[in-house]
């Protein structure tokens, strides 16, 4: 059986880090699944920090969705996954690229996806006899209460993932202010 490790916390909170380095203590070069997608400048940025951050240390599949799929030929145990947050609302933009335009429908419609694409790949984690898939994800729900539908479904959906994905994970840390907690 593989296992499951969770790290959450708020923005910039360190999480990222956190998850490399658990990952960089089991394995000399594990893989990073990025899951973020450079649709504008400041999302480049982004990109841009977390690889230079990692350097070369670490083998990158870039996708958030079939990721059973596109990791299966690899030889590697040790995957981090990030981020759930970013993979969930990539799915929500390809369900629905208009988000003025969400119903409650469409709004169901788009967490079954998210779920049924959880759900695999944390099973295919689960199921890969000693691997270990590290997943970061952003708390959303602590804060202010977002001022538009797309804003509240998506913190209501992102924050049913993180409950998926803790109940499946053998490991759960919340990152605050750069210091890990163990929760689970």
């Amino acid at each position: 059986m593989g296992k499951i490790i969770l790290v959450t916390g708020g923005a910039r909170s360190g999480k990222s880090t956190f998850a490399e380095e658990i990952a960089l203590k089991k394995s000399k070069k594990p893989v990073y699944i990025a899951t973020a997608t450079p649709f504008d400048n400041e999302m480049k940025d982004r990109i841009k920090h977390h690889l230079d951050r990692r350097g070369d240390k670490f083998h990158t599949v870039e996708c958030y969705k079939e990721i059973p799929t596109k990791v299966n030929e690899l030889k590697q145990k040790v995957f981090l996954l990030d981020c759930l947050t970013v993979m969930t609302s990539n799915l929500m933009f390809e369900v629905c690229p208009d988000f003025d335009a969400i119903t409650p429908e469409i709004s169901v419609e788009i967490e079954t996806i998210i779920r049924k694409e959880l759900i695999k790949t944390l099973e295919y984690f689960k199921n890969k006899k000693g691997s270990r898939l590290i997943i970061v994800t952003n708390e959303l729900g602590m804060g202010i209460v977002p001022d538009t539908v797309a804003g509240r479904v998506y913190r209501d959906i992102a924050g049913r993932a993180n409950q998926t994905a803790a109940r499946f994970a053998d490991q759960v840390h919340l990152v605050v202010s750069g210091i890990p907690i163990r929760i689970k």
